[in-house]
């Protein structure tokens, strides 16, 4: 074979086939064999070789994503010869659906035995003309009506018939797409209904049908008696045009009478109508619209199911039945999940009683402390001045009390009584203060927030917050509950908490609080429910964040996996609705 032949054959093969990007052909099972690359000047090829080595040694095609982009297949056929690999075949192809890949599989299968015609004498020269003609005026035409007149026009002026038409089964029924005589003509004439009743002949036979038959033994086919009745009695030939040994259509040509069909052309006629089929089918399947292919993918897929093989498909089928059915009438805990913060029940600020100076501070955030423990003291350094003062003072007013009181001056005694009473009073609020100098822990627990060592000497005001403490055996649960769940949450109702520090301890909780004021999270909305751990533990500490999930019932587990996005396609739709 000359490397010319197998360029022009390959080139050919690829303008066949939708989106191929690269093309790789190897001829002989030495070595070395010869190689042709589409196009020509193609350097990087190894996956392609690859391909198309292994093709050639299994014998049987192959496909596979390729190395390079995995939004390509690599599609790989033998070429045989008597049975038997002599080369192979491997094509890129972009974008190509899984349901598309026997079609291509298919097409390299028979441009294998187009080959072979190119290959032949005389005769086979003229039957491979015949179909780089057909190729050729298929590829050129934009849109599959086109397409189908222009290889019905070809074969008529080829083969010299009056009239070739092609017909393609719809719901098992064969619908004529083409006739060569015109390219516009009326479906419901009678000559159509008798060209159709034959093409649903032929496909019913599944084989090619001549009239007048060659002999007695092939029978008598009645709808093509009454065309060629019909016709003033022209000799017909029907053959099926076929997909993975599938039917999806039909050829007729028509000649006068004298001039019938030999085996020959019948043999040509299948040949060609082998090639026109795909190609065709190609055409066809590029312009249908998305609810069109739908239903062709499903139809294929139910004629797998229902078929003699494809144990896989029905397998698969069988898997996801039963999946579907545990979905649907299955059960199971429909859970709400939130994102949680571990509060303390109380939680008490320490402040300062009085304008003064930072002494000491013996503890900070996170520190545990008991009852009584002091956490800080302030300077009374002033205070005891002032104590001494008034101390001193009371003693000079009680002396000055018992002369008043010798002297029966009670004019004077009761003056200095008063003086005397508010000095005790100074003295009492003084010792009140220099007891409450030392910040002491009202009860056990940890030092939520305040850390002052580094603030020795620091002035503070009366009423400033030093520290804040919480007890460590009292806790409650927030849970920000998005709005779209917050409709199934109830007061009561129990769940779990896994905390961020212990994810493998999960905690009991029951809701007993649900807030009515949203709060915007993370550019949700969201809403606050409490709630209380029933066993709290020693570990356990404020402001630890978790994951929550409260219980809300039994759902169908279809629901509980679809329920949110349907939500968000109502909550959508009713957004446009008018």
């Amino acid at each position: 074979m000359t490397d010319m032949l197998a360029l022009s054959w390959l080139t050919l093969q690829c303008q066949m086939i939708p989106n191929v990007s690269r093309a790789l052909a190897l001829f002989g099972t030495g070595a070395d064999p010869l190689t042709i690359a589409w196009p020509s000047d193609l350097h990087q090829r190894d996956d392609l070789a690859a391909a198309a080595r292994l093709a050639l040694t299994q014998g049987a095609p192959q496909t596979q994503p390729s190395n390079s982009d995995p939004t390509t297949t690599i599609a790989a056929c033998p070429l045989l010869r008597d049975g038997q690999p002599y080369g192979a075949v491997a094509v890129e192809v972009h974008n190509l659906a899984a349901t598309q890949q026997p079609v291509v599989i298919q097409l390299l299968q028979w441009g294998g035995a187009w080959l072979e015609l190119l290959r032949r004498d005389a005769p086979a020269g003229l039957s491979s003309n015949l179909s780089s003609e057909i190729v050729t005026a298929i590829l050129a035409q934009q849109d599959y009506t086109a397409a189908a007149h222009a290889a019905v026009a070809t074969l008529a002026r080829s083969l010299a018939c009056e009239r070739v038409s092609l017909g393609l089964l719809q719901k098992q029924q064969v619908h004529v797409q083409a006739l060569s005589t015109s390219m516009k003509f009326e479906r419901k004439t009678e000559l159509l209904r008798h060209i159709e009743a034959a093409m649903e002949e032929v496909c019913d036979h599944d084989a090619a049908l001549v009239h007048p038959p060659p002999d007695s033994s092939h029978g008598v086919h009645h709808a093509h008696t009454r065309l060629s009745q019909r016709e003033h009695n022209e000799a017909l030939c029907s053959v099926p045009l076929k997909i993975a040994d599938r039917s999806i259509g039909a050829l007729t040509l028509e000649r006068r009478a004298g001039s019938g069909f030999n085996a020959d052309d019948v043999q040509l006629i299948s040949a060609v109508a082998a090639l026109v089929g795909p190609l065709l089918e190609l055409k066809h399947h590029d312009e249908l619209g998305l609810l069109q292919r739908g239903r062709s993918a499903l139809a294929n897929w139910a004629q797998r199911l229902l078929g003699p093989e494809h144990i896989r498909t029905k397998a698969a089928t069988l898997t996801l039945l039963v999946v579907m059915g545990v979905l649907v009438f299955a059960s199971g805990e429909y859970r709400i999940t939130a994102t949680a913060t571990l509060e303390s029940t109380v939680q008490r600020a320490l402040v300062a009683p009085i304008d003064g100076y930072l002494l000491s501070a013996q503890v900070r955030a996170g520190s545990l402390v008991k009852e009584g423990d002091v956490l800080a003291t302030l300077d009374d350094k002033e205070l005891r001045l002032q104590h001494r003062r008034w101390s001193g003072q009371q003693h000079e007013l009680t002396k000055q009390s018992g002369r008043a009181l010798a002297k029966l001056d009670r004019a004077e005694l009761n003056i200095v009584r008063a003086q005397l009473a508010q000095a005790e009073a100074q003295l009492a609020l003084l010792d009140e203060q220099l007891a409450r100098t030392r910040i002491v822990a009202p009860f056990d627990g940890i030092v939520v927030s305040g850390d002052l060592s580094q603030s020795f000497g620091a002035p503070v005001e009366r009423g400033q917050v030093l520290f804040e403490v919480a007890p460590l055996d009292s806790y409650r649960v927030a849970l920000d509950v998005e709005e779209g769940d917050i409709l199934d949450v109830a007061i009561g109702h129990r769940g779990h908490l896994a905390l961020a520090a212990a994810p493998d301890e999960p905690l009991a909780l029951v809701v007993e609080k649900i807030t009515g004021v949203s709060e915007v999270r993370e550019g949700r909305n969201a809403f606050r429910v409490e709630a209380h751990l029933e066993q709290p533990l020693t570990y356990l500490r404020p402001g630890m964040k978790g994951i929550g999930k409260i219980d809300a019932g039994q759902r169908r587990l279809l629901w509980l996996w679809t329920h949110t996005l349907l939500d968000r396609a109502r909550l959508w739709l009713w957004s446009w609705w008018p």
